[in-house]
């Protein structure tokens, strides 16, 4: 009994004297060191890396703020597929509006493919003229990068994790609304500027971050950029991992937040394999009769395969109402400049033979 109490009583005390040290599972009591914190940063990078394929439907909204883009508080839905360096991102913005917008947008090492609106051609490019530095949202970064998912793409993984410009590292045993963390905190530079990072890391999610914050100095203060990013098990092929289901990106200024964006993860599917014609023309549900723009040269969707367009040239009711004037107006100075040119040619040629006549009755 009375070393039952004192056991008891020493396990009291430590609680009350390091509380993160006794309920911390990483490595019992100890705080893992800066090599055993890289290594968990490699390992949480390289699992995203590996997922080989996947599908991922989510909700993004701005809220209000000095940061938010034009039309904020409008829903846009994101239903992304991947599957090993393809992808495709079909997108709706301003969910339930009557003025919402769709564009689906495929990449792969051969084609790049954007279909808008349906009453506007599907632009197709080949691997010699796609558009450089376009890159569609890569939901495996998501969590990851702390930056806003429609540009998520634009940071690398190495933005903030293993990142080799990182000096004056301390670690801490904390505690989070995800349980028990690791608090990293650290500095970077770059070039002549630095900025403070801080990011939690945690054991029983598989080390997989649910904060990340930059702190760096804007106008006549400090600016924070932060993710708190809530996670759930998700069908991983046979098994399952911890993805993602909330992700809160977060600027402030001085205190005051001056933008927000709420990722809402509605259901996500890894490690299945993708049908081929999803990163495909024939896999987008094109209208039979859709016009396509192969670089110079206009194809139709006949339901199966492209075909020859018997009108190639778009008339000016399929165009967009703000282009529509423009062209009128540029067809008709090239209509006055074509007539000018050819009154001076018939001007010059009648010019010609009174000249030709006068000299034959001299």
């Amino acid at each position: 009994m009375n070393r039952f109490f004192r056991r008891s009583m020493i396990l009291w005390f430590a609680m009350v004297l390091d509380p993160a040290r006794v309920l911390c599972p990483a490595r019992g009591a100890e705080v893992p060191s800066l090599d055993e914190i890289l290594r968990m940063e490699k390992q949480v990078i390289e699992s995203r890396r590996a997922i080989p394929s996947g599908r991922v439907t989510l909700r993004t909204v701005w809220t209000e703020g000095d940061r938010v883009p034009p039309m904020a508080n409008r829903v846009t839905r994101w239903v992304s597929f991947f599957d090993g360096e393809n992808s495709r991102c079909d997108r709706e913005h301003g969910v339930g509006l009557p003025d919402s917008a769709r564009e689906q947008t495929i990449s792969t090492s051969d084609t790049y493919i954007r279909a808008g609106a349906p009453d506007r051609p599907v632009d197709l490019f080949g691997p010699e003229t796609r558009p450089k530095g376009l890159r569609l949202p890569d939901p495996r970064r998501l969590g990851l990068v702390c930056w806003s998912y429609d540009a998520i793409s634009e940071m690398g993984y190495e933005e903030v994790f293993l990142n080799p410009n990182r000096d004056r590292f301390k670690i801490e045993s904390g505690t989070d609304p995800a349980g028990p963390v690791w608090t990293v905190s650290c500095r970077i530079t770059f070039g002549d500027k630095e900025l403070q990072a801080e990011y939690r890391l945690s054991p029983s999610h598989d080390g997989l971050p649910v904060y990340v914050g930059l702190r760096y100095p804007e106008g006549n203060g400090q600016t924070v950029r932060s993710i708190t990013t809530k996670l759930k098990k998700y069908k991983n092929g046979p098994g399952e991992l911890w993805y993602p289901s909330e992700v809160v990106l977060r600027f402030t200024h001085e205190g005051k937040v001056t933008g927000e964006q709420i990722v809402t993860v509605e259901d996500a599917v890894f490690g299945e394999r993708t049908p081929d014609e999803t990163f495909t023309l024939a896999g987008l549900g094109l209208a039979k009769g859709r016009q396509v723009l192969s670089g110079a040269k206009f194809l139709v969707w006949d339901g199966n395969r492209l075909a020859a367009d018997a009108s190639p040239v778009l008339s000016l009711a399929q165009e967009d109402s703000s282009q529509a004037p423009r062209r009128r107006v540029f067809l008709v100075a090239i209509s006055l400049v074509l007539a000018l040119v050819a009154a001076a040619l018939l001007w010059h040629r009648s010019m010609r033979r009174r000249t030709a006549g006068l000299g034959t009755h001299e």
